[in-house]
């Protein structure tokens, strides 16, 4: 008998041992039931086929600078090539520049530039002398890059100068905007420029890109709205008057792709042309006669106020001339 005690004694102190081992190598719950947090962390989970293992930290993951250029499929060809020129204006903090590019686009065929050059489908008999001619690298170097003030523009876009074309891009995010501002102001004439407007997923114009006029005390001495996209169409309006009535035709005739719109504002006259044909004429004695600031933006959201797509709206130049 003694052999078989002692034989059972040893089966015991084994099985005690066994036990004790798994004791030790389980993991531990607090009072919820959730897994204690030992010298090693967490346990990533627990199977009953499997060994728990500490939970280890996640390796860091370096995210590059985001793009200073969005892909955009272009609905026509981009111009050619421009000599690029260095930022000369302040860059307000958080506003992101994209240094210039070459293009690889197709390139079309441009209106002359200098002193011959004449507005779209203005008759000749009310254009005076020309007094701006600024290229896309123009407005790189002598106009303001800023972001718009007030509700409408919370977050800064990015400007580049990219080819021969000035792009003003929204990220898609709510009140993302990038905004360029003439350095001075004009009272009366005829401003042309000539944009790319992208278009949405459904085909009508992204976003809310914007070439506009606007005077120091706002909207008592006006708002020339040449081009504004909003909700997808087209619209011109002027906003005048401390209640900030205004005057507005919305259209689709403008369509996503190059457009030259020009606007002719002379005392008590207001006209908007897109592609040489004129889209809208107003006569009135509520026409400002205040100096004004020429802007161009792109601003996310239809109208602003919906979260919309990455776009971009490229400006590749800006005439003025006097009004005769």
């Amino acid at each position: 008998m003694r052999p078989i005690a002692v034989l059972l004694a040893f089966l015991v102190g084994l099985i005690g041992v066994s036990v004790a081992i798994a004791v030790d190598q389980a993991p531990q719950r607090d009072a919820a039931g959730q897994l204690a947090a030992g010298p090693a962390g967490h346990c990533a989970g627990l199977r009953a086929h499997t060994t728990c293992q500490p939970q280890q930290p996640a390796a860091a993951t370096e995210v590059p600078p985001p793009s200073s250029l969005f892909a955009v499929t272009p609905v026509l060809p981009f111009p050619p090539s421009a000599t690029s020129s260095s930022a000369a204006s302040p860059t307000p903090a958080g506003l992101r520049l994209a240094a210039p590019a070459s293009s690889s686009q197709q390139s079309v065929t441009l209106p002359p530039n200098g002193s011959d050059a004449r507005p779209d489908g203005i008759p000749a008999g009310q254009v005076g002398a020309l007094v701006l001619d600024d290229s896309a690298a123009d407005l790189w170097t002598t106009w303001h890059r800023a972001t718009l003030a007030g509700t409408d523009c919370e977050a800064p876009g990015t400007i580049a100068l990219r080819s021969a074309e000035l792009d003003l891009t929204t990220d898609g995010t709510f009140g993302n905007c990038a905004e360029i501002t003439s350095d001075g102001t004009y009272r009366f004439g005829i401003f042309e420029a000539r944009i790319w407007v992208q278009a949405g997923p459904n085909g009508t114009i992204a976003n809310w890109p914007a070439f506009w006029l606007v005077g120091r005390n706002w909207p008592v001495d006006g708002e020339i709205d040449a081009f504004e996209g909003l909700h997808g169409f087209d619209s011109a309006s002027f906003h005048y008057g401390a209640g900030n009535s205004s005057l507005t035709k919305r259209d689709s005739a403008l369509k996503p792709g190059w457009n030259t719109v020009d606007v002719v504002w002379k005392p008590q006259v207001l006209a908007v042309y897109d592609n040489g044909r004129k889209f809208v004429e107003w006569d009135s004695a509520v026409i400002t006669s205040q100096p004004m600031r020429v802007i161009f933006d792109s601003t996310t959201g239809a109208g602003g106020y919906t979260t919309g797509q990455p776009s971009t709206l490229a400006v590749d130049y800006v005439r003025i001339w006097t009004a005769a």
